[in-house]
């Protein structure tokens, strides 16, 4: 995995804040594909994916900028392949990861009656969140890798 928010140039900011992408990964003779991960520093792993969806200033949400993608897919607006949500200790112990592809996880949550939606405001950013259990999606037969650390 090659991290792309580590980068200086204009191509990995535009990667990053266009297309969600934060980091490559380089299957050997294979292949490339892009990664959104995000990393939570916290005392007990959520298990949930959680996709930003609303900032109070408008600026577009990446929820915003990957349904924009999916829907317009004869564009071929470039996302991520794959979302990958982990949760670590202060410690630096892993509590618990989870991978989705990202069409899935989106095409998941576009099928969730209204009443389902329940944002969570971030006020450090001024932005709200949408939790998607790791659980919910299992239960709808949508692949999730999971592993969880230490009990």
């Amino acid at each position: 995995m090659r991290p792309v928010e580590l980068s200086n140039d204009d191509m990995a900011t535009q990667l990053d804040m266009l297309a969600g992408i934060d980091a490559w990964q380089i299957v050997k003779d294979t292949g490339i594909r892009g990664l959104a991960v995000r990393v939570q520093w916290c005392s007990k792993a959520y298990e949930t994916f959680t996709v930003r969806h609303e900032r109070r200033n408008g600026t577009k949400t990446e929820y915003a900028k990957r349904v924009e993608a999916l829907l317009d897919d004869k564009r071929g607006w470039l996302f991520p392949h794959l979302t990958c949500q982990a949760y670590l200790a202060e410690s630096e112990t892993l509590l618990a990861v989870a991978v989705v592809r990202t069409k899935d996880l989106y095409l998941w949550i576009a099928l969730q009656p209204k009443e389902w939606w329940n944002p969570i405001w971030n006020k450090d950013d001024s932005s709200s969140f949408q939790p998607v259990k790791w659980d919910d999606l299992l239960r709808d037969n949508v692949r999730v890798e999971i592993l969880r650390g230490p009990p």
